[in-house]
């Protein structure tokens, strides 16, 4: 199935290759993980504590971020998973502006 950002010209065989070229890309990527059960974790992004665990692709219910392992040591990666074209520097910048704007409402 065609997305809304897939390039048109590709042929079904060529995106398939594509998305499963990124998708290895993806997959090897050094994620951080926490056991179950060693929660509550902080999240990478706001670093408040609101995660049962790391790298479980938990919704942080502060700042939206969705935890996918990414942490310090890739911190200015874009990996384009769920967290779409954010890095997690990005992200970060972005949740502290908004924090520090309504700290001086």
């Amino acid at each position: 199935m065609r997305g809304p950002g897939d390039d048109p010209t590709l042929s079904e065989a060529e995106l398939i290759g594509r998305r499963t070229a990124w998708f290895k890309v993806y997959t090897r990527q050094r994620n951080v993980f926490a056991p179950t059960g060693g929660g509550p974790c902080t999240c990478p992004c706001c670093g408040h504590t609101t995660l049962s665990e790391r790298g479980r692709y938990e919704i942080c219910e502060e700042c939206g971020w969705e935890d996918d392992g990414q942490d310090d040591h890739v911190s200015a990666a874009v990996r384009g998973g769920p967290n779409g074209r954010l890095s997690l520097d990005a992200s970060r910048s972005t949740t502290f502006t908004e924090t520090d704007a309504r700290s001086a409402a």
